[in-house]
């Protein structure tokens, strides 16, 4: 299975599990510099987190992963 047919079967499988979920892509793949032995980074926020994520935004100091995401990350 090639690369995009991995991340658009990890899109499917999360929608059908939890539609309101956000998937987003993030490192080498969303870049466009992955190598063949690179790994795929998704992260998933769903419902339970809906609130961690209103709290992260509105932190005064944010985790460095949350900032590299959501600087870095692609939202499919």
């Amino acid at each position: 299975m090639r690369r995009p047919e991995i991340v658009m079967r990890v899109q499917e499988t999360v929608r059908q599990t939890e539609p309101s979920a956000t998937i987003i892509l993030y490192g080498s793949e969303a870049r466009g510099d992955a190598r063949p032995d690179s790994d795929i980074d998704v992260l998933i926020q769903f419902s339970p987190m809906i609130m961690l994520r209103a709290q992260c935004d509105n932190r005064p100091f944010k985790a460095p992963f949350y900032i590299y995401v959501m600087n870095e990350g692609i939202k499919l």
